[in-house]
């Protein structure tokens, strides 16, 4: 893993540096009380669906074929119920704090990132890909590269195992 990972967003430079082992178990621990139930929701939706199903695939076509837009569309009616799902259970103050430790992991040009001032008003989208710069930096290997390789992460691959070992329904 490279010790620095950049992104410019309106000029300004973000940097991520790996973050310590003690870092990093703690915040994957966080994220993934954030995300469980939404992998918990996936898990729910194709537990009962073929791949071929799951993914509406052509007959005989695979999975791997598709590019990762496409992957990603054939999933959008489950990625859109499980978000819907995780909006209603969502403590707002837990994904507050949680998505404001994951931006301060940031450094800019004036050093620790101000999660307060840097993503207030119409800059608040960008504390998404701030995120997701630190994300994707430090755990790519466990949820994937975010908004790239989603097929190549292993919860991905998990799905599509479980997902493909089962049955059509008759």
């Amino acid at each position: 893993m490279d010790d620095f990972k950049e992104l410019e967003i309106n000029g300004v430079t973000y940097v991520s540096s790996k973050l310590t082992a003690t870092e990093g178990f703690l915040l994957k621990t966080k994220l993934l009380k954030l995300l469980g139930p939404c992998l918990s929701d996936i898990l729910e939706e194709i537990k009962d669906k073929s791949f071929s199903e799951l993914l509406s695939l052509d007959e005989g076509q695979e999975a791997e074929e598709l590019a990762n837009e496409e992957f990603i569309l054939k999933l959008a009616p489950v990625i859109a119920s499980v978000i819907s799902n995780f909006a209603h259970r969502l403590e707002p103050e837990f994904f507050v704090t949680t998505l404001k430790e994951v931006c301060e992991k940031a450094k800019n040009r004036m050093g620790q990132v101000s999660f307060d001032h840097e993503f207030a008003g119409d800059k608040m989208l960008n504390a998404y890909r701030v995120a997701g710069l630190v994300i994707s930096h430090n755990f790519g290997f466990f949820f994937g590269t975010v908004g790239g390789k989603l097929k190549e992460s292993p919860i991905a691959h998990g799905l599509m195992k479980k997902a493909s070992q089962k049955s059509p329904q008759g």
